[in-house]
């Protein structure tokens, strides 16, 4: 006897995901199935959290069939896909600054360096000073992108005008820092988690 492809498919139990089916396809033949979890769909149930039996549109409650395992295999599926997150680049600045210039250096902070920074975007951490051991110094961490937005970032900030102009001005009897000591930093590696095996 013929039998049909049809005859021979396997029929799909309720809440069984589609095969080879995206995350949003999945969802929405979920949605499908559950008419109450349609967007702006009208809700009555009893709801999970208070226990009362709600009539609302899209309450709080818990759509049945979606579980979190489905979630968690459908990003694992889909993970290499997913663009590659950068780590930002962390320069620290350390200045050991002349003697009796402490106050000027705050002057130069204050109306000089911080304002460039805010113009051209720096993300500053800082600055500050220090109240036990080597006090004559100043500290401040900046974050780029990658280093290229470094160099980028500090020529602007030096071609600035304004910058010059007020430089000039605050160090016209001489340099703040003796010495400058830069170094770049990174956050150091979590610990690497097990992968995620689908619907585990």
């Amino acid at each position: 006897m013929y039998t049909s492809k049809a005859e021979l498919r396997v029929p799909r139990q309720p809440g069984q995901p589609l095969a080879g089916a995206s995350f949003p396809d999945r969802y929405r033949s979920r949605t499908a199935r559950h008419p109450p979890w349609r967007p702006g769909a009208l809700c009555t149930k009893q709801c999970r959290r208070c226990g009362l039996a709600h009539r609302s549109r899209n309450a709080h409650h818990e759509p049945d069939s979606f579980r979190v395992a489905d979630a968690v295999s459908t990003v694992w599926k889909i993970g290499p896909r997913v663009k590659e997150v950068t780590v930002s680049v962390f320069e620290y600045r350390h200045y050991e600054l002349a003697p009796g210039k402490q106050e000027l250096t705050r002057r130069y902070v204050t109306e000089c360096s911080r304002p460039t920074f805010d113009r051209h975007g720096f993300r500053m951490t800082g600055p500050w000073e220090v109240v036990a051991g080597t006090t004559n110094s100043l500290h401040y961490l900046l974050e780029w992108d990658d280093f290229d937005a470094r160099e980028r970032g500090w020529a602007a900030f030096y071609a600035d005008p304004d910058y010059q102009r007020k430089r000039a001005e605050i160090m016209a009897d001489g340099e703040l820092a003796l010495r400058a000591h830069v170094a770049f930093w990174r956050p150091m590696p979590a610990p690497t988690a097990p992968a995620p095996t689908p619907g585990g």
